[in-house]
């Protein structure tokens, strides 16, 4: 079977694991990459440079449509804006799940959503579009992740959990069921959040305390 051109857009660390779940899938092939930088991360692996985010526009046509999110970090609205400009240029994004995930039939996954190894999606979760559900993380049954959202790896959202657009879940984070993340929210690593969590805001500790400036909380949300 012969396998689907797909175009990686960022060229970072991330997008190196999104490669080799690509891979994994059999089904498609990683062509090109596109990021600020021509010596990056994909061409070391040999993966060609297409150019910066200006040649976005010129590369989707019936036979090079298909594309990937490498993007990561902590700016889920610069992620989520770049993602919108892929799809209004033509681009259509696949769902790309590693095959040692599990992820509940009963779950519906949204375009652009990459699942990560070890990860569990269990039933009746719905995944937004553009969301990374990163390496060992566990979605509940019948939580809601919004659209752009990063889960980071090792976190747990017990049942029922609703997390909103561009927010981000901290490694290790434990949210308790039923609380709501607020759209932009920052959660920090090894975070235990047992009440809802407001827009816009960072939120670290065990109980998790809220602040108000996220940038303070940056650098508790990725694990050193």
């Amino acid at each position: 079977m012969d396998k689907k051109p797909v175009v990686i857009v960022g060229a970072g660390c991330h997008a190196r694991v999104v490669v080799e779940i690509i891979l994994l899938t059999k089904k498609f092939k990683p062509v090109g990459c596109v990021d600020p930088q021509p010596d990056n991360i994909l061409t070391r692996y040999e993966i060609p440079y297409l150019g910066n985010d200006s040649i976005l526009a010129n590369l989707p046509d019936k036979f090079l449509k298909h594309a990937a999110m490498g993007m990561a970090g902590f700016n889920n609205l610069k992620r989520k804006t770049l993602y919108e400009y892929c799809l209004s240029k033509g681009f259509v994004f696949p769902v790309f799940k590693h095959p040692d995930s599990i992820v509940s039939r009963a779950a519906r996954l949204g375009p652009a959503t990459v699942v990560m190894a070890g990860s569990i999606i269990n039933p009746c979760a719905v995944i937004e579009e553009n969301v990374i559900i990163n390496s060992g993380a566990i979605v509940e049954h019948d939580c809601l992740i919004g659209h752009s959202v990063q889960v980071g790896p090792g976190a747990v959202l017990c049942g029922n959990v609703k997390v909103k657009e561009k927010a981000f879940i901290g490694a290790g984070a434990r949210i308790i069921q039923g609380i709501t993340i607020g759209e932009g929210a920052l959660i920090g690593a090894g975070a235990v959040v047992t009440r809802d969590i407001p827009s816009g805001v960072a939120a670290y500790g065990n109980p998790a305390v809220i602040v108000k400036n996220p940038s303070r909380g940056v650098k508790a949300v990725c694990a050193e």
